[in-house]
């Protein structure tokens, strides 16, 4: 696609947006060794020499179970090779005869202790240095009333200000706590599982000795709820001595209980809040553990919170089934090389049920699979891959597993040979479109509309794509095979967009911009910051010359604030330039699905008008002067009586002010004293220069007291001559609106119906003329006008046409629209009708 072809928005913005691709060469025929993925030294803590034949074990983070354990050296160094097929989060325990365990970054207990991100091509530096000499710090944790505070987190920290925590543990449902391997020291004990936060010590722990530190929390006991159920086998019997465990992810075993010989079990009470996070699992010698929801893994098993609950607490009943099978095999790269990476099982009728990692000699064994068939997932660096060598769920191979029996599911990861080409179009013409093309957080932007992905993963990948403020459009799924090409199209939705620029100033220099489009009465107004676009952040980073936004369509008109009003004024946007009037600016028509520009932006100097509003009324509050509709400048310069208002940061033209009083007492004027827009003075603002504006209110506000149907609603009155809002109110039922002008208004209702008051209107059509001329209400000077609403009476979901200021219908706004659209309908069904017919 030819940039000349594009609108200014697209081709400026788009080209903007290109930005380099990542991009990935194929395999090598001959992989070279990685660094290794964890290295360190292990050492004794009192001497400081190389612990020899010590090891670290790789704990899944989740799951828990070693992954794999790799020892010292006679210097107490040791490293992980291996290769990884993505990054993996891992815990670290070093262990060593005659020493006590240490966790990594210094823990003394696997719940909370540092995790060690491996990362393919990148090393981890975990150092561990063990003691000899170790006690062990426990209690029992109490709630005011004496009963044990159970499933509490509870950190240790060492008793020094702002130490870090060595160890996270959970009291039992008993109460009691406890952390062996503690280093010889002072320690806090610490938990913000009450108001205050706990926080009690120093406990001093020595070697081959057990401190007791028993603890009460402030708080009064939380609810407290059952958790029982049975344990049978899958003829109905009882398992006697079955074991059932409340679990938790990253922890493990928390409490246990054993089963009657009816196969009845029952915990201690526990507290509601907490215990909801946890996992239920059953197990027994001869069956396959059973957790909750009847699941065989904690990857697809259910937390108590998501278990249907009884009255009272939780019933939790388990079936066992004897003899599982068990799944083994190993995981090679795309070189064939064995690989560390995460393996997932699926049932044929579910989804991943188990999740292991293979270890460094790319070997797995998945335990306690259910008899059926499954297939095997694998996590890579990109969408995931199945057994054996597939790239679809679809497509992978299904495995049979027999009671008792082992199945040897080996697979092949696929390198990065996958090429994707995308290509934008225009959903209505087909047309290529510039876009941006994401996937899997790389991005494309050709303004070509043929964006080209090398050295993908393969797999199914999700693709967005879109031209903001232009086009868009969904995201979609596309399978990129591992050879060859993979083509894809994406269609993107035409949408209804402002496209701005702004010229430069006489300095050369960009001046950075927002612009808010202001309806024109018959257009739908949105909130004020709905339709608020700049060509900068606020936030001193780049200033754009072409910007824009996406728009509903409808006539709109453009009100321009620059960021710096000490420099350049605000303006309405006319079509060769900035104006203080409302009158003169440029009427932007938005239609569905296009583009439209707006006038070149050119900024002018700043300046500013103040003065003195008074008012022989004995009237009370503030008085405001506003240079722009209420909604855009809140209540304006409002100033005391006998106090001067000052606005600044306006353009070097002249200006029509609103202005009232903030109680609206005295009617809504405009400056010179005119009751609209049409004939308001101008106040004449010069760059550099603060111009003197004094004006008298000297009428007061009229009302409008109106009933209407039995509902909230919010009703506006709008000057009937410019469309302009006049007043507000916003009640159920009665409604008043203040402050109004003598001259003709309309209603507009807004509440579960929305319509137009007319005066004198009848049931009609909703396209009769008599819903769209006519019919406003005239307000009196210094009166009130009482009306009754009664939508689909008198009052229409037709917006009325303006008056002229002469009184009469004016040509102008919609119904100009409305007009000039006939008549072109009306052209061309007689020029079809009367065209010679072929020969």
């Amino acid at each position: 696609m030819d940039l000349r072809n594009l609108s200014r928005m697209a081709a400026t913005g788009l080209t903007a947006l290109l930005v380099t691709s990542l991009a990935y060469a194929p395999a090598a025929a001959v992989a070279e060794q990685p660094p290794a993925l964890l290295e360190g030294r292990i050492t004794d803590a009192a001497t400081g020499a190389g612990l020899a034949g010590a090891c670290v074990d790789l704990e899944n983070t989740t799951f828990l179970g070693t992954i794999t354990s790799v020892c010292a050296g006679a210097d107490g160094r040791y490293a992980l090779d291996a290769r990884l097929v993505t990054n993996l989060n891992v815990r670290t325990r070093a262990h060593a005869e005659g020493y006590a365990d240490g966790w990594g970054l210094g823990y003394r207990h696997r719940f909370g202790s540092g995790i060690a991100g491996l990362v393919p091509g990148a090393t981890v530096v975990r150092d561990f240095a063990l003691s000899r000499e170790a006690g062990v710090l426990r209690g029992t944790l109490r709630y005011p009333s004496g009963d044990p505070a159970s499933l509490v987190t509870l950190e240790i920290r060492a008793n020094a200000d702002g130490t870090p925590a060595v160890a996270r543990v959970r009291t039992g449902l008993d109460g009691t706590w406890e952390l062996p391997n503690t280093a010889p020291g002072g320690y806090r004990v610490t938990s913000t599982f009450s108001t205050p936060a706990l926080d009690a010590g120093p406990y001093a722990v020595t070697a081959g000795a057990t401190t007791t530190a028993d603890l009460t929390l402030v708080d009064d006991a939380p609810e407290l709820v059952e958790l029982s159920g049975t344990v049978r086998d899958a003829a109905g019997e009882p398992v006697p001595a079955a074991r059932v465990t409340l679990w938790l992810l990253g922890y493990g075993d928390v409490w246990s209980v054993e089963a009657d010989a009816a196969g009845r079990y029952a915990f201690p009470r526990v507290p509601y809040d907490y215990v909801g996070q946890h996992f239920l699992v059953a197990r027994a010698p001869g069956f396959a553990d059973v957790w909750t929801g009847d699941k065989p893994h904690p990857q697809s098993a259910y937390r108590l919170w998501a278990v249907p609950e009884r009255p009272g607490g939780w019933t939790v009943d388990f079936v066992l089934r004897p003899a599982p099978g068990t799944v083994v095999g190993t995981l090679t790269d795309a070189a064939g090389l064995p690989a560390m990476g995460q393996v997932q099982l699926r049932q044929s009728t579910g989804g991943a049920l188990h999740t292991v990692v293979s270890g460094p000699d790319g070997r797995y064994r998945i335990p306690n699979v259910r008899p059926g068939e499954v297939t095997a997932q694998y996590v890579t660096g990109g969408p995931l891959q199945y057994a054996a060598g597939k790239v679809t769920l679809a497509e992978a191979d299904v495995y049979p597993v027999a009671p008792g029996a082992t199945v040897t599911v080996d697979n092949r990861l696929h390198g990065r040979t996958g090429v994707l080409e995308v290509r934008t179009v225009d959903a209505v013409s087909g047309a290529l479109v510039a876009a941006c093309v994401w996937t899997d957080g790389t991005r494309k932007c050709d303004p070509s509309g043929v964006h080209r992905f090398d050295g993908l993963l393969p797999g199914t990948r999700s693709v967005t794509a879109d031209a903001w403020p232009v086009h868009s459009g969904l995201g979609e799924n596309v399978v990129v095979r591992p050879d060859g090409v993979t083509p894809m199209t994406l269609k993107l939705g035409p949408l209804t967009h402002a496209e701005a620029r702004v010229a430069r100033a006489a300095d050369g220099t960009l001046p950075a911009v927002c612009v808010r489009l202001v309806a024109v009465f018959g257009t739908a107004q949105w909130a004020p910051d709905a339709k608020h676009f700049c060509n900068h952040d606020g936030a001193g980073g780049e200033v754009r010359e072409s910007f824009g936004t996406t728009v509903e369509p409808g006539r709109f008109q453009a009100f321009v604030e620059p960021h710096d009003t000490s420099r350049f004024g605000r303006q309405w946007l006319g079509a060769t330039g900035g104006t203080g009037r409302r009158a003169q600016a440029a009427v932007l028509d938005f239609r569905q699905g296009k583009g439209s520009a707006l006038p070149t932006i050119t900024v002018d100097g700043s300046g500013g008008i103040h003065g003195r509003i008074d008012s022989p009324l004995p009237t009370e509050g503030a008085r405001c002067v506003r240079y722009a509709p209420k909604f855009l400048t809140g209540d304006g310069a409002c100033a005391e009586p006998g106090a001067d208002y000052s606005i600044t940061g306006l353009g070097p033209y002249e200006w029509e002010l609103e202005i009232s009083d903030k109680l609206h007492q005295t009617a809504l004027t405009w400056s010179g004293g005119a009751s609209d827009r049409t004939t308001a003075a101008g106040v004449k603002v010069t760059a550099g220069q603060t111009t003197r504006f004094d004006q008298t209110l000297r009428v007061w506000g009229s009302r409008i007291v109106v009933g209407g149907p039995d509902e909230w609603a919010v009703i506006t009155a709008h000057s009937a001559i410019t469309g302009d809002e006049v007043a507000m109110s916003d009640s159920r039922q009665d409604w008043t609106l203040w402050g109004l002008p003598a001259g003709p208004v309309y209603l507009h209702f807004a509440g579960a119906t929305d319509c137009w008051y007319r005066v004198g209107a009848r049931p009609s059509d909703a396209w009769d003329r008599a819903q769209r001329v006519g019919g406003a209400l005239t307000v009196p000077a210094d009166g009130i006008a009482y009306i009754t609403v009664k939508p689909g009476v008198n009052c229409f979901p037709r917006t009325p046409t303006l008056l002229s200021p002469a009184g009469g219908p004016s040509l102008s706004g919609d119904l100009r629209a409305e007009v000039t659209a006939a008549v072109t309908t009306a052209v061309r069904t007689l020029t079809a009708g009367t065209r010679r017919p072929a020969r």
